[in-house]
C-alpha cells in the first residue's frame, strides 16, 4: 500500500506542484549512491505516513535516515523507480499465482474461467454485444453451411469448399488439447497476433495475460498445424462448454490467409450440433464493427441480452470431439 501511495502521490511527495517544479535532469552518481537515496526517500515517507502511535508520536525506522536534499524535481526518478520495482513483479506474479491455483483445482478453475467469459459481474454499466447462432434448427454444419444466404458464405463454409480446399493445399491439420497442454508455441503465436495491432512490448505484455488466463481455463484448444497437424503452429482457437451454450473463447493466428478463423468457427458449430443439450454458439464481442459483420454474415446475430439467450445457467462439460 505505500508503494501505490507514492505512485499516486508521486508530486505531492516531491514538495513541489507540476507547475511549480522546474524541469532538471536525474542526479548524476554511480549505483551505490542512487539506492542510498532511494532507501532514504522510503524510510523518510514510511515513517511520515504510517498509523500514529500512542502519544502522538508516528513509527519511525531504527536510526532515521536524513532526508536527502530537494531540488526541484529531482527526486521524481526516485519515486518511479520504487514503483516499477513492485509493480511489475507483481502484475507478473498475478497471473502466474492465478494459473498455478487453476493448475491443481478443478473447481477454481471452472470458477476463473467465468470471469472472462463474462458471467460474473465486472462493473461494466453497458455489457458489452456478443454474436450469438442458435444451432437448434441444425443438424450439423454442413446444414448451417447450407442456411447461409450468401453464396461465398456457403462456399467457405461447406464442406469440400474455399476451407478445405486452402488446407489441403497447405497441409493444414487440427488436433484439440488441453489448455494446460499450452506452451512456448502459443505464447508466440499470440504474440504475432497481437503485433498487428499493438507496439512489440505491449503485444509481449497482453500476450503474457492472456496466455496464462487461456491456460488456467477450462475447455478444450484446437491446435491448427502445418504438415497435417504435426507441423508448426499456425494459430489456435479455445472453445467451453457451459449450459446450454458453447463459447468460442479465444482465437490467436501467427499469419492471415488459409481461411483458419472460418475453420475455427465452422469447428464450433459443428461441436455444438454434436453436443447434445448445447442450444448456442457464442462468439463472444466484436473489437470492430467489421468483424461484427462479418459475423453476421455466417448467420451469428448480435445480441445485447446474451445471458438471457444463451442459457449458460447450467454446468461445465467438455466439447464433442473434433470431426476429422
Amino acid at each position: 500500500l505505500q508503494f501505490l501511495y507514492l505512485i499516486e502521490h508521486t508530486h505531492t511527495l516531491s514538495g513541489a506542484s507540476a507547475d511549480e517544479r522546474p524541469r532538471h535532469a536525474p542526479p548524476g552518481g554511480n549505483v551505490e549512491e542512487q539506492v542510498q537515496t532511494l532507501i532514504a526517500v522510503l524510510v523518510r515517507q514510511t515513517g511520515r505516513h504510517s498509523p500514529p502511535l500512542p502519544g502522538g508520536r508516528t513509527q519511525r525506522a531504527q536510526g532515521d535516515c536524513p532526508a536527502p536534499p530537494r531540488e526541484g524535481g529531482e527526486m521524481d526518478h526516485v519515486h518511479w523507480l520504487a514503483a516499477v520495482a513492485v509493480v511489475v513483479p507483481t502484475l507478473m506474479a498475478l497471473p502466474l499465482s492465478v494459473h498455478l491455483w487453476a493448475t491443481f483445482s478443478e473447481d477454481y478453475a471452472q470458477w476463473f474461467s467465468e470471469v472472462p467469459m463474462g458471467l460474473r459481474a465486472t462493473g461494466r454499466s453497458r455489457p458489452l454485444r456478443h454474436a450469438v447462432l442458435d444451432v437448434r434448427p441444425f443438424t450439423s454444419a454442413e446444414d448451417w453451411a447450407q442456411s447461409l444466404e450468401s453464396r461465398g458464405c456457403r462456399r467457405t463454409m461447406q464442406r469440400g469448399g474455399q476451407i478445405d480446399k486452402a488446407w489441403r493445399t497447405h497441409g493444414v491439420g487440427v488436433r484439440a488439447v488441453a489448455p494446460r497442454h499450452l506452451g512456448w508455441a502459443h505464447f508466440r503465436v499470440i504474440v504475432a497476433h497481437e503485433r498487428r495491432s499493438y507496439s512489440l512490448v505491449r503485444a509481449v505484455l497482453a500476450a503474457v495475460l492472456r496466455f496464462f488466463v487461456a491456460r488456467s481455463m477450462v475447455g478444450a484448444v484446437d491446435e491448427y498445424r502445418s504438415g497435417g497437424g504435426a507441423g508448426e503452429l499456425l494459430g489456435w482457437a479455445q472453445v467451453v462448454v457451459k449450459g446450454a451454450t458453447l463459447r468460442a473463447m479465444w482465437f490467436y493466428q501467427a499469419h492471415g490467409g488459409l481461411f483458419i478463423w472460418h475453420g475455427g468457427v465452422r469447428h464450433a458449430v459443428e461441436r455444438a450440433a454434436a453436443t447434445p443439450g448445447v442450444h448456442h454458439v457464442d462468439l463472444g464481442p466484436s473489437k470492430t464493427a467489421q468483424v461484427a459483420g462479418a459475423k453476421e454474415r455466417f448467420g451469428f446475430a448480435d445480441v445485447e441480452h446474451w445471458r438471457d439467450v444463451c442459457g449458460y445457467d447450467g454446468a461445465f462439460a467438455a466439447p464433442a470431439p473434433l470431426r476429422p
